[in-house]
């Protein structure tokens, strides 16, 4: 029990530090805009895309109790939140294709990299690498060109 409040604790303290990160760098109101996270990776990883492959691949037949699927994609959504930080911080505001150039250099030479590494590692599905680093360059290109606008 206390373990879980003394996490639950830090989750809000680093929640709270980037809000205030954000709010200080001036980037409050484009990371709004740019954190539409949640509505793309729930459209990402739907059927519509994929035809329910990436649910086959990726969801375990037993989800934890207590952890539906909308708090799983909030949880991811909110887990993007330092990245988007980090890439408002080198997009320069006003020039969309330098927005682009960060978004997909921070998706295909950070995240998609890690994934790869990490996807190898596991032993995960060659498919299930190229939906999920797939999502993270595409979403990070166009929140590149939105931190920028």
């Amino acid at each position: 029990m206390a373990f879980r409040r003394i996490t639950a604790l830090f989750a809000g303290s680093v929640i709270v530090l980037l809000v205030w990160m954000a709010v200080e760098m001036g980037l409050a109101s484009r990371l709004s805009l740019a954190h539409f996270g949640l509505g793309f990776i729930a459209v990402w990883n739907s059927p519509l895309m994929y035809g329910g492959t990436w649910a086959r691949v990726a969801l375990p037949a037993r989800r934890p109790k207590g952890w539906p699927l909308a708090r799983l994609f909030l949880a991811a959504a909110l887990l993007q939140l330092p990245l988007l930080v980090l890439l408002g911080t080198v997009v320069r505001r006003g020039d969309s294709l330098r927005g682009l150039a960060a978004g997909l250099m921070v998706g295909l030479g950070g995240v998609a990299t890690t994934l790869g590494a990490t996807y190898l590692l596991a032993g995960r599905p060659l498919v299930l690498y190229l939906i999920d680093a797939g999502y993270f360059v595409v979403f990070l290109a166009l929140a590149g060109v939105v931190l920028a606008y």
